[in-house]
C-alpha cells in the first residue's frame, strides 16, 4: 500500500534546494511574489465598502447625463407632433423621457442616503416640495407616478390622439390612417398619446414642464449648503461616506 500524504507533508518534506529546483515559498504565502496571503486579508489590507451609488465628484455629471437624455426626449417629442408623416411610436418617447427625466430623483436619493446619513432627505424633499406653488405640485406628483407605474408593469396613465398630417407624396404613406375630408380632399392622421390628467394639452409640452421641475430639482438639492460641501470634489474625492456631514468653511 502506498502511503498518503497530505498537502502540508509534502511541503514539509520538500526543501528549497531540492524541491523541483526551484525556492518554496512558505504555507500561506503567494508563491509568484512571496507577499503574505494573510497579511492581505487584514481588515487593514481589505479594500474599503463603497456605496452602491455615485462619488461626490461624480453626481453632477450623472444627474446632467439623465437631464441631457430627457432634454433629447422633448425635442423628440416636438418634431413627432408636427404635421408630417412618420413611424416613431409617441408611446415610447414618452416612456424614454419618464425613465431619463424620473432617473434624477433616484440617483439624488440613493446619493443622499448613502453620503449624507445624518440628514434626512425625506425632510429635504418635504421641504422642497412645499416651495411649489399648487400646480407644480401636482404636476411633479402626478409624473413622478407615472414613471413608477410603467416601471411596476401598470403602465404610464397615456389616452390616444389623433394627430392631422398633410400628405407629401415624397413619403410612404403606411405610418398614416386615411379617409376622406371636406370636398372629398383626401386626408390623414397618425397616432398619438396624452396623459390622462392633461388631455388637451400636447405631451411634448407637458414633458418639457416637467423637465424644468426636474432641473429645478437637481439646482435646489445642489444649492443646499450641506450637499454642497459633501459633493465639493477637493474634499470628498476617494472618500467614503460619513455619517453626519457638516459644511465646509
Amino acid at each position: 500500500m502506498f502511503p498518503v500524504f497530505t498537502h502540508r507533508a509534502i511541503w514539509c518534506a520538500r526543501s528549497p534546494e531540492t524541491s523541483y529546483g526551484a525556492p518554496q515559498s512558505p504555507p500561506g504565502t503567494s508563491p509568484r511574489i512571496g507577499v503574505s496571503l494573510r497579511a492581505m486579508n487584514t481588515p487593514s489590507q481589505r479594500r474599503r465598502k463603497v456605496p452602491a451609488t455615485v462619488a461626490p465628484s461624480k453626481l453632477v455629471n450623472a444627474l446632467d447625463t439623465k437631464l441631457s437624455a430627457a432634454r433629447r426626449k422633448v425635442l423628440d417629442l416636438q418634431r413627432a407632433e408636427e404635421p408630417r408623416v412618420d413611424g416613431i411610436s409617441h408611446h415610447d418617447l414618452v416612456i424614454h423621457f419618464l425613465k431619463a427625466a424620473r432617473g434624477v430623483y433616484p440617483v439624488v436619493k440613493t446619493f443622499h442616503d448613502a453620503w449624507l446619513q445624518g440628514h434626512s432627505f425625506e425632510a429635504w424633499l418635504t421641504s422642497w416640495e412645499q416651495g411649489l406653488i399648487p400646480a407644480d405640485l401636482a404636476l411633479w406628483q402626478y409624473m413622478q407616478d407615472q414613471r413608477d407605474r410603467d416601471e411596476h408593469g401598470d403602465g404610464a396613465d397615456l389616452v390616444s390622439v389623433d394627430i392631422p398630417v398633410m400628405l407629401d407624396h415624397q413619403q410612404p404613406y403606411n405610418a398614416a390612417l386615411y379617409g376622406v375630408g371636406p370636398e372629398g380632399q383626401p386626408k390623414a392622421s397618425k397616432g398619438s398619446v396624452r396623459f390622462g390628467k392633461y388631455p388637451h394639452r400636447r405631451v411634448s409640452e407637458v414633458c418639457a414642464e416637467y423637465l424644468t421641475l426636474c432641473q429645478r430639482f437637481m439646482d435646489d438639492y445642489l444649492r443646499e449648503p450641506v450637499h454642497a460641501a459633501t459633493i465639493r470634489p477637493s474634499s470628498v474625492s476617494g472618500a467614503a461616506p460619513v455619517a453626519n456631514a457638516t459644511p465646509g468653511p
